[in-house]
């Protein structure tokens, strides 16, 4: 318990200021996160047959280049059709490493692409929320962190059906509920205070901020039960031993990220609404 509370002030100490520094700053550092996490996930999927470590490279930098591009794109610095330039050059590229090697399977190529498009869309989206706006970014970590917390706290008060007992034994549907009933609140006080939503409708304002802050905190813990079955999976506690009683960058960042991808979709949704 003492390793992780140290491990935990220690992250808070150099993850809050990393808020507040300037975009590029950010951006710089999330992508360093996205650097380790692949690493996480590569170790994972390569383990059981021994993988060779050098096509690490081949995910590591498809993860970074979608990062970079999906990230370039949002800010109206690249064309969309980028995007679709480095997805096609990620598969294709994939495919002729299952002709030309006999160590890399097919199933190897499916695992990298899942790293590739979990990690560089999933990290890209927080980048894209501290774009928008910090106040964003913060009210997607708001109702992400309020949810977790409150999930554990009404589940342990009054829990009694299971949410997902083969993957999670301890979460709960009371917890779940509750959790997501308080963060909503919590996250929705904070978006009008902040005005978060630039939206002058009073009743797409609600809607946006019941019915988007629920659709968030649910993918939030849709991200965490994700993690969760892919460790069940591969038979592992946690993605690295990174962060002393936390795990990995994985480990901390699963709900989050999931939190943010949906955040940004919402978003978007307004938009072209």
């Amino acid at each position: 318990m003492k390793e992780r509370l140290i491990t935990g002030l220690f992250l808070a100490a150099v993850f809050l200021p990393m808020l507040f520094v300037p975009p590029i700053g950010f951006y710089f550092f999330i992508g360093l996160l996205a650097s380790i996490a692949t690493f996480e996930l590569f170790r994972m999927f390569a383990t059981p047959h021994q993988l060779p470590g050098g096509f690490i490279v081949y995910q590591w930098l498809g993860t970074l280049g979608l990062y970079a591009v999906f990230l370039a794109v949002s800010l109206g610095q690249l064309q969309a059709v980028w995007l679709l330039i480095v997805l096609l050059s990620i598969v294709l590229f994939g495919a002729f490493l299952t002709v030309v090697s006999e160590r890399y399977h097919p199933k190897d190529f499916g695992n990298t692409l899942t790293g590739i498009f979990y990690v560089g869309v999933a990290f890209a989206s927080l980048s894209f929320l501290r774009a928008y706006g910090l106040d964003a970014l913060i009210y997607m970590l708001i109702l992400a962190m309020v949810t977790d917390m409150f999930a554990y706290f009404v589940g342990v008060a009054i829990g009694k059906h299971k949410l997902a007992p083969k993957i999670s034994p301890k979460k709960s549907i009371e917890g779940s509920i509750g959790g997501t009933l308080i963060a909503v609140a919590v996250a929705s006080v904070f978006a009008l205070w902040r005005d978060v939503f630039l939206v002058e409708n009073g009743w797409l304002l609600a809607v946006i901020l019941i019915g988007g802050g629920v659709f968030v905190s649910v993918i939030a813990q849709i991200g965490d039960l994700v993690a969760s079955r892919m460790k069940r999976d591969h038979g592992i506690k946690d993605f690295s031993n990174l962060l002393p009683g936390h795990g990995g960058v994985l480990d901390r960042f699963d709900s989050s990220t999931f939190a943010a991808m949906a955040l940004v979709l919402v978003l978007l949704l307004i938009e072209v609404l």
